[in-house]
């Protein structure tokens, strides 16, 4: 019975990582979506797709997907062209050390223990991500909007969601990028309080 109880309560935070990360920020694409529907097609996509069974299973299927395409643009644009690091330089970011060296101490943490990992170093890296991803979300809709905004008419409703993206993007970029340091400080302070070293 524990051993069924322990492979529920992994399913469920891996299922849990999934939703926060990825299914989470798909679904602002999502809504993005249906709001250009209703702006400027009269709603047709959504009455089109609202006819389909199973409707809910398939729009968190597309969700998910959307989610990980998300995931996919913020390391091409931001990543990969270091102007993630560029925005780092700027804030000041402390934590300068490498990836390798992060990975071995984590693997460490969770193998000395289990219970502190989770409760200190698991749950900021989900929370780095899902910000990372929400503001790669709100980048998309900010770019969405912005086509939008260029070569149809203009309509108020869609400036205030333009602005808003704009916003979310920053808001969300600049808590991701406080919530990593914190998770690599965790990492630090566990890791030198312990007998991993």
């Amino acid at each position: 019975m524990t051993n069924i109880t322990e492979q529920l309560i992994k399913a469920f935070k891996h299922i849990a990582r999934e939703i926060q990360v990825y299914i989470l920020s798909g679904s602002l694409i999502l809504f993005e979506l249906f709001f250009i529907d209703y702006f400027y097609y009269e709603q047709s996509i959504f009455n089109y797709w609202k006819e389909f069974p199973y409707l809910f299973i398939i729009l968190l299927l597309f969700s998910y997907t959307f989610g990980h395409l998300t995931y996919a643009l913020m390391y091409v644009v931001f990543e990969k062209t270091k102007v993630e690091s560029k925005i780092k330089k700027i804030l000041k970011y402390s934590i300068d050390n490498k990836i390798e060296d992060i990975l071995n101490k984590e693997v460490a943490i969770f193998n000395e223990n289990t219970n502190a990992y989770y409760e200190y170093i698991e749950r900021y890296n989900i929370l780095n991500h899902m910000r990372w991803n929400l503001s790669g979300a709100n980048f998309l809709m900010f770019l969405i909007n912005l086509i939008y905004l260029i070569f149809n008419k203009c309509c108020y409703q869609v400036v205030i969601v333009f602005a808003i993206n704009f916003l979310g993007f920053f808001v969300f970029l600049l808590l991701s990028l406080k919530t990593e340091e914190e998770y690599y400080k965790r990492i630090e302070v566990i890791s030198s309080r312990s007998s991993l070293k």
